[in-house]
């Protein structure tokens, strides 16, 4: 992704720890999204500046275990 290469832009994954360790993005950093709060936010992401690109289960197709997409069919 273009936007990824920019100055001043992170990659988060929000995934679970084990989902992490398996398999993550080159250069991504990690917080758990149960663990999203301000305080954990400033500590991994400073600048107020910084553009966050956030990846979770949903954003890949082709890895059905470690990028797992959630879907609904209604019977």
């Amino acid at each position: 992704m273009k936007i990824s290469k920019e100055e001043n832009v992170v990659i988060l994954d929000s995934r679970s720890d084990f989902r992490f360790n398996r398999k993550h993005l080159k250069g991504a950093i990690h917080l758990d999204f149960t663990d999203f709060t301000q305080e954990n936010l400033l500590e991994l992401i400073p600048d107020p500046n910084t553009k966050i690109l956030i990846y979770c289960y949903n954003n890949f197709n082709g890895d059905p275990i470690d990028f797992a997409s959630e879907s609904y069919t209604e019977k």
